[in-house]
């Protein structure tokens, strides 16, 4: 079972780190492991944002009152130029302006341009029809507002599939928003992402109004979810920010080039960190259900209804709540947040180095709790029963939960818990399935011993040492008889090898019987005689008298038997039988592998040469002196059972000094 212990936390080790590397190899696990970090964040609760981000969305009041979707850029244009106005630190603008908006025809604004470049600058008809054409072109508009107002950064996107994008060579506006200082680790990969087929860029002036672009692509779990976000994004051997990270940028007034990307670890933005994991991916902590960023109605700001002290030194995101933009994804608190407010909670966990973790560190954390819980359910599960290994692995999985909640409660610390706790399961489970496959075999090996028991004691005794729970080696009195079939030479000689076969079995039938009929022990057969002992294991007064009582029941069996057989033409069958009283040492005998229960001593010794004797004193049965006394000790004065046996002179016994008193069966007459 040591070896089990050793070996059984190696294996759920090299299964569950190999699991962590592979996580392919089991796909379920990964789900698994993502239903309970959402459970760790329901457990946790809601946590308050910062003051330092509002969100400003296009909802479904503000489509009903403008009466479209898409609405009006130049709504758009008033919001930002009011958001502005209101001396916002940052604008992020969360819409994709993929597709070019005007209230004229191409053909009427390419004459309205030719006639103004034909009238003279002073001319209040060139006046005119310049202020025409900006209100009849919406992305001029939005343009000019954007450029007017300070630090606005527009969103673009990476697409996967070729035939979404609008740009099909990268723009030199995009270009210039690439980060200049990155860095690569050896062994760490590029983002993980997979690679883009091209990009959807903000249409017409738009992406050289703003002071810069941050890309908004995100990428689901394998669950469905969205969990994380790219703060960088490797395109055309270059990387481009996110929109969180531009604004953090741009809020903090960090240079481009003072922004340090090392890919696999993080970014640093002036004071601020942005952590990644091995992909670069940032875990976002989502902070609640929609609308826990606080936001505000774009209607209800082109309405002048918002304090403008609710913009002041923010980061303002303008984003889409509305049902029909479809930008709406499953986080841990809700099944349909808005992709703003996601970007929003990036923002607000890199401004209060909130961000969930899930770096190397908490990857070493992992593997350490994967060593730990498999070795101590190892060294715990095993001990007693099924029900207690359970218990103990279960235990150590929920104290391993209940860590990894609090992690992530109190430092934000995503921990692992599927694999520790495969790990505790897997190793308890090896211990525990060591140990019953040894109680089976010791269960096994005890039905053999009482199946080997019950061919030597009554029933009685065979239950009596088979639960037994200590040593039965002693010494202490008993009645040893032994029996001997006489001439069995002489009478097997004429017979084949089964008829004698056959004849043996019927005869220790016979002793097995008389012997079991009075609570004895079959010790053993011995070819074609027997040891039988009375008063083992356990001792008792009346061992003697029953020793004698089976020996006389064995000799009228063996009578009764002699005549059946006479009357097939066979040669009847005697047998000379020993009875002495005394001490004799019990206990097994026997290897490593096989061993039987006996007894020893100079009782046994004694019984054995009585046996013999028979043939001299013309006897069926000899009882030592010591035997009878003992007997009739615990005899009623009424009781028959020495009748028949008439006292010997003190005999001598082969291999013993000094003699012995006995008694001999008379036979009878005839």
């Amino acid at each position: 079972m040591r070896r089990v212990r050793l070996a059984a936390p190696l294996v759920a080790m090299l299964v569950c780190l190999a699991l962590g590397q592979w996580p392919s190899a089991v796909p379920v696990l990964r789900p698994l492991e993502l239903t309970t970090l959402d459970w760790r964040f329901r457990l946790r609760g809601p946590v308050e944002p910062g003051p330092e981000t509002v969100q400003v969305v296009i909802d479904d009041r503000t489509v009903t009152r403008l009466g479209q979707w898409p609405v009006p850029r130049t709504a758009i244009a008033e919001a930002v130029r009011r958001i502005a106005a209101a001396n916002a630190r940052v604008i992020a603008v969360d819409l994709l302006f993929s597709e070019s908006s005007s209230s004229l025809p191409a053909l009427a604004q390419d004459a309205i341009a030719d006639a103004i470049a034909e009238l003279p600058p002073s001319s209040s008809a060139r006046a005119r029809l310049a202020d025409a054409v900006a209100h009849g072109d919406p992305d001029r508009d939005l343009a000019d507002a954007i450029s007017t107002a300070k630090d606005v950064t527009l969103a673009f996107a990476f697409v996967f599939d070729a035939a979404n994008r609008n740009a099909d060579d990268m723009p030199a506006t995009l270009r210039a928003n690439a980060l200049p200082v990155f860095t690569q680790p050896s062994g760490t990969g590029l983002p993980a992402a997979p690679p883009a087929a091209g990009l959807l860029m903000p249409a017409g002036p738009l992406p050289a109004a703003g002071s810069s672009l941050g890309h908004v692509t995100v990428l689901t779990e394998i669950d469905g979810s969205l969990r994380y976000g790219l703060p960088v994004f490797a395109y055309a051997d270059r990387v481009f920010p996110s929109l969180p990270v531009e604004a953090v940028r741009l809020w903090s007034a960090t240079p481009r080039d003072a922004v340090a990307v090392i890919l696999g670890e993080g970014l640093s933005i002036g004071p601020y960190a942005v952590p990644t994991d091995n992909g670069t991916r940032h875990w976002v902590n989502h902070y609640g259900p929609e609308g826990t960023i606080p936001r505000l109605s774009l209607i209800d700001l082109l309405d002048g209804q918002v304090d403008s002290g609710l913009l002041r030194d923010r980061i303002v995101l303008l984003g889409a709540t509305v049902t029909a933009a479809g930008d709406r994804f499953a986080t841990p608190f809700d099944s349909q947040l808005p992709g703003v407010e996601h970007h929003a909670s990036a923002i607000d966990n890199i401004l209060h180095g909130r961000s969930l973790i899930r770096d190397r560190l908490t990857g070493l954390v992992d593997v350490l709790a994967v060593i730990g819980l498999a070795v101590l359910a190892a060294g715990l599960a095993g001990r007693r029963s099924l029900a207690w290994s359970i218990a103990v692995t279960l235990g150590l999985a929920v104290a391993w939960t209940a860590f990894a909640t609090w992690a992530l409660a109190a430092a934000n610390a995503w921990l692992a818990i599927v694999l520790p706790s495969l790990a505790c399961l897997l190793s308890a489970g090896l211990v525990e399935g060591a140990r019953i496959n040894a109680e089976q075999r010791r269960r096994r090996r005890l039905e053999r011993q009482r199946a080997n028991l019950g061919r030597y004691f009554a029933p009685t005794v065979v239950d009596r040492l088979a639960d037994s729970e200590t040593s039965l080696e002693r010494t202490q009195p008993a009645a040893v008889m032994f029996v001997d079939i006489v001439g069995f030479t002489r009478l097997s000689e004429p017979m084949s090898p089964q008829a004698a076969m056959a004849m043996l079995r019927e005869f220790h039938t016979r002793v097995e019987r008389a012997v079991f009929a009075h609570g004895g022990m079959v010790d053993k057969f011995m070819g074609d005689g027997a040891l039988a002992c009375f008063g083992v294991p356990d001792a008792y007064a009346s061992a003697a008298a029953d020793a004698v009582r089976a020996a006389r029941d064995l000799l009228r069996d063996l009578e009764a038997w002699a005549v059946d057989r006479g009357t097939r033409g066979e040669p009847p069958i005697r047998a000379g039988v020993g009875i002495h009283y005394g001490p004799v040492l019990m206990g097994d005998i026997g290897g490593a592998r096989q061993f039987q229960f006996t007894v020893i001593g100079d009782t046994v010794n004694v019984a054995s040469r009585l046996e013999s004797m028979t043939r001299q004193q013309d006897t069926d049965l000899i009882v030592s002196d010591d035997a009878v006394q003992a007997a009739r000790s615990v005899l009623d004065p009424d009781d028959e059972l020495l009748v028949g046996l008439i006292p010997l002179s003190e005999v001598p016994v082969r291999g013993r000094a000094g003699k012995i008193g006995a008694w001999k069966l008379r036979r009878p007459e005839g």
